[in-house]
């Protein structure tokens, strides 16, 4: 090798070894100063992707197998898998030959998910039938359009070839006749666990017309979990938090704090802000003048987002819980939340759901994340839960004061004998009617000044009605405390 080639690649070692100082000069800065040099501009840290897909997300919060005399079991597990299948054979068949829609009765409903044996799926919150197929390019009739939603899907042996659709907040249901001769119902039925606890429906265990499903009894492993804020008080997590939301900006964004420990970012006039209090971060921008890509798109825009801003996957521990779908600004937005999960219950704070983000226009307009970081439960010994129906006998004078409370509700049963109440108001009946979901999860009990509780997470019977959540000890079957949804 000639000495001009030597020279060459020293002078090349010596420029890298310049490059790596520089870059270690920058890592020892960061971690002694508390100014806004940053690294982002140079490596590609906070990049990262959530690793789940918006469909992947998407998952059965309860999936019932109805034995065709009434009653239904509970699938205590593995519904996302089930969640999987489902779709998987159902696109399979759609996409060979298409589908169709044709309106159903409420009455033909429930006959063919209760007096059927059935698979039937119940989501927390609405889908939109026409982005679904579209995201499969399976072919479709007319009549699906984009005001066609469903919270509630079923295979049913009544009807082999077809998939029964619900959306039980609109009270609208619907048969999607399969183009082909598949079974899948038999396929999917093979999965059932026909074990375990019994559920009925609620208006035939106390004598109305509710429809929640409810066992008559049921035995739970679950206990009070610990949980840690560590992370409340790591400026390392603070810090890094805050570079993934601004990205390449961070260089230009105004770091406040007030003295207590509260810290506000901001970038241009408040155009993007920051603020973390109490291990609660919140983000806030201006929405820029796009289009939504859709409910796909926004969720898995959501899910990246949540990824960047602190982990969203870790081990499978959050769950999709709710999404709202509205417009801002004359600019499409859908909000998603997101419970944490331990021991695949879902976790419920008092202060609200874990994760919390708004996509408007396509871009993130709102996020929200508390730090708490919950044990994962695991429960060997069983005991016996209070029975649901109690826990709603016993309380349910005080779940109708809250619902009444409730600007979202029209329900308004006083019931009792004094002035102005009615007599006949039956408070059992009128809540059970009024339930929409009956499960179970831990609650998390916010203690303090004033409170007569500590700071824990309980195990907790979780009931809903379309306007309220509401808490019990699973045990006890005492009222811990009550949400608006």
């Amino acid at each position: 090798m000639s000495s001009r080639y030597r020279e060459i690649i020293k002078s090349a070692i010596l420029v890298v070894l310049l490059i790596v100082t520089i870059l270690l000069l920058y890592l020892i800065y960061q971690q002694k100063s508390s100014s806004g040099l940053s690294l982002r501009s140079l490596l590609p840290i906070g990049d990262r992707e959530s690793g789940v897909t918006a469909a992947e997300c998407i998952s059965a919060r309860d999936v019932w197998f109805s034995i065709g005399d009434g009653g239904f079991y509970r699938a205590e597990r593995g519904a996302s898998s089930l969640t999987g299948k489902f779709s998987a054979l159902a696109f399979e068949a759609a996409g060979s030959a298409g589908i169709t829609l044709s309106d159903i009765s409420r009455a033909d409903y429930e006959d063919a998910v209760g007096a059927y044996r059935s698979v039937r799926l119940e989501f927390a919150y609405s889908l939109p039938l026409k982005e679904l197929l579209d995201s499969k390019d399976i072919k479709y009739s007319s009549s699906i359009n984009d005001a066609v939603v469903f919270d509630a899907a079923a295979f049913s042996e009544a009807s082999r070839a077809s998939i029964i659709l619900a959306d039980r907040a609109g009270g609208r249901y619907y048969r999607l006749i399969l183009e082909g001769e598949a079974d899948i119902f038999s396929e999917l039925y093979a999965e059932a666990v026909l074990e375990g606890s019994v559920y009925y429906r609620t208006g035939e265990v106390v004598g109305s017309e509710g429809e929640a499903l409810i066992p008559l009894t049921k035995e739970s492993g679950m206990e009070g979990i610990s949980f840690s804020r560590s992370r409340e008080t790591d400026p390392d997590f603070t810090s890094e938090t805050a570079e993934a939301i601004f990205g390449e900006n961070f260089d230009f964004v105004r770091r406040i704090s007030d003295g207590q420990g509260n810290l506000t970012y901001m970038y241009g006039y408040g155009v993007k802000t920051l603020t973390v209090s109490d291990g609660v971060f919140e983000y806030r921008a201006v929405a820029s003048a796009s289009e939504s890509e859709g409910l796909l798109g926004d969720l898995q825009t959501a899910l990246d987002f949540a990824e960047r801003c602190g982990g969203f996957k870790e081990a499978g521990r959050f769950v999709l819980s709710g999404i709202r779908t509205g417009e801002a600004g004359g600019l499409r937005t859908h909000e998603f939340s997101f419970c944490a999960v331990s021991g695949g219950e879902p976790v419920y704070a008092q202060d609200g759901a874990a994760i919390r983000v708004e996509v408007s226009g396509g871009d993130v307009t709102y996020y929200r994340r508390d730090v708490c970081v919950y044990e994962e439960a695991a429960g060997t010994k069983k005991w016996a839960a209070a029975s649901a129906a109690n826990t709603i006998a016993a309380n349910a004078e005080k779940m109708l004061e809250f619902i009444n409370a409730s600007p979202n509700t029209d329900l308004n049963i006083t019931p009792g004998e004094g002035p102005g109440e009615s007599p006949d108001a039956d408070p059992i009946g009128a809540i059970s009617e009024e339930l929409e979901w009956v499960g179970t999860g831990y609650y998390h009990i916010t203690g303090g000044e004033g409170s007569q509780r500590e700071d824990s997470v309980v195990p907790a019977w979780v009931m809903e009605t379309s306007s309220a959540r509401m808490f019990f000890d699973l045990y006890s079957g005492e009222m811990l405390g009550a949400e608006e949804r």
